[in-house]
């Protein structure tokens, strides 16, 4: 696959829905990047600049990836509450050279949702389902060499989405209480559409998410 690439881009719906064809995933408001890990790592952002030097931790963490694999997902910097908090990922992304304490103050997570490669097999062609258990191997067969764990998946900032079959209404109610950004929603039969907008996954939007400040 060639690098970089624009990622798929989302529709849109005015309300949740529940249905069996969908998966349902929280929407993070952050800033979308996809990893290319091949033993070096780089990420680049959706206009296709490259942010390896911005989110060295991010990158330093996937290498712990031992196939070789693209990645799509949301860089993310958690406030105290641990919520997505975008004004403070904004101080790192627009820093071209971040320092240690930058970092240790802001720390980010990368939250993946889709693999889009491994081992040089291009997957966009193949469904959402079966690149989603696709991905879950990929972490599932990815350790620490120190034998701890600090998410259960294996990677110290690096995070694998929830995903939430058929029920987009409940997760949106969670979502608006919760004051999250909203959610999505993927068609478990759609294929992956490089740089471009389809209805295979939708973002329905909680009305009422104001970004902490």
């Amino acid at each position: 696959m060639r690098m970089p690439i624009e990622p798929m881009l989302l529709a849109r719906a005015p309300k949740p829905f529940d249905s069996p064809d969908y998966a349902f995933e929280l929407k993070f408001d952050g800033v979308r990047m996809l990893a290319y890990c091949s033993g070096e790592v780089r990420l680049f952002n959706r206009r296709c600049h490259e942010r390896t030097h911005v989110y060295t931790e991010v990158a330093a963490d996937l290498r712990r990836i031992q196939r070789g694999a693209v990645l799509d997902g949301e860089i993310i910097a958690p406030n105290a509450d641990g919520r997505p908090d975008f004004y403070r990922l904004l101080k790192r992304d627009r820093t071209a050279d971040p320092s240690e304490r930058l970092r240790r103050s802001i720390p980010v997570r990368y939250m993946v949702f889709d693999v889009l490669e491994t081992d040089g097999q291009n997957l966009t062609a193949l469904a959402y389902r079966e690149r989603r258990g696709l991905l879950e191997e990929l972490f599932a067969a990815t350790g620490r060499s120190d034998g701890t764990e600090s998410n259960g998946t294996g990677f110290a900032c690096v995070d694998l989405t929830d995903v939430f079959p058929a029920s987009g209404e409940a997760l949106f109610q969670a979502a608006c209480r919760e004051n999250l950004e909203g959610i999505v929603a993927k068609r478990w039969d759609g294929e992956y559409r490089i740089g471009r907008r389809s209805d295979a996954w939708i973002k329905i939007k909680n009305p009422t998410y104001t970004r902490p400040k």
